[in-house]
């Protein structure tokens, strides 16, 4: 696995998505005291791929995130997009086209007066004609499990509910990937598992994902997880594989899963359990076995 400030890079070449080449970025460049949040980062998203972004507070997550979906701008180094180079003018309307992202707050994404307003609203801004967007409001709604609130104003809805309205608004507007900033972080524990059932739910539809999240239980769900620490990668690898390396995380301050945490207590007193221990069912299992 590769140490820090490199990056595995998945299936390179044509079949890549999305490419970050080399990436920095400093904030305040040209002022006082220039903030370096990103420092030669390198990674790529295959289609249909769901990768996690992990790291302690200020470790360049989010950032990395802004940077996939051509909202941010590299300093240094580039990020293509099915080709598109974000920092290209001409290439920069392709890449928002493929590209979505969810922030964590959904208040700062939701102004229409109804659901189905809300999720047509991309759609008709890209000029599609009405039966396309109609068709795209079922599609988002029915995938989303939004149908019965259509009519519904977002601002009355729950948290976790207004969460998925901001999910589905995106995926009307059918990217070929999304980042999902940090989408759970403001919900109570219902609304944390509302969105999580939707995210895990987008598995399989062709759909790259990028997570940006601090819960590790979050972090399982992923095809691959890529631990950020101090502006560039730490770790990289299958859930199993970072989170069987549970002295390397604590030593950029970050937690293991609560399933991993055990099963280390437990072989501290002897019991044989395996390492990459993903979740409480795995383990239970595995010691209902071994009685």
């Amino acid at each position: 696995m590769p140490s820090r400030g490199t990056s595995h890079r998945g299936c390179r070449g044509a079949e890549a998505l999305i490419e970050v080449r080399d990436a920095g970025v400093v904030y305040g460049a040209g002022g006082e005291a220039p903030i370096q949040a990103l420092n030669r980062v390198n990674m790529t998203l295959n289609p249909g791929e769901f990768v996690a972004l992990v790291g302690p507070n200020g470790s360049g997550k989010s950032t990395l995130g802004l940077l996939l979906c051509g909202l941010l701008l590299p300093t240094s180094g580039e990020v293509r997009v099915d080709g598109h180079a974000t920092t290209d003018p001409a290439g920069r309307a392709a890449v928002r086209r493929l590209t979505g992202i969810v922030f964590q707050n959904p208040d700062n994404q939701l102004f229409a007066s109804t659901v189905e307003d809300e999720v047509a609203f991309g759609p008709e801004n890209l000029g599609l004609p009405p039966e396309e967007t109609v068709a795209r409001v079922e599609e988002a709604l029915g995938r989303l499990g939004l149908r019965e609130l259509r009519h519904a104003p977002p601002h009355r809805l729950a948290a976790g509910q207004k969460q998925r309205v901001a999910l589905a608004a995106a995926l009307a507007l059918r990217p070929r990937y999304l980042v999902l900033d940090e989408p759970t972080a403001l919900l109570d524990p219902a609304g944390r598992e509302e969105v999580r059932a939707a995210i895990a739910g987008l598995r399989g539809e062709g759909i790259g994902l990028v997570l940006v999240t601090h819960a590790m239980e979050e972090a399982v769900l992923a095809d691959r997880v890529v631990v950020l620490a101090g502006g560039q990668v730490a770790l990289e690898g299958s859930p199993r594989e970072v989170f069987a390396r549970t002295a390397e995380l604590r030593g950029v301050r970050l937690e293991p899963p609560l399933a991993a945490r055990l099963a280390d207590a437990l072989r501290a007193r002897g019991v044989s359990v395996p390492s990459g221990v993903l979740d409480l069912k795995e383990l239970t299992a595995h010691l209902c076995r071994s009685r």
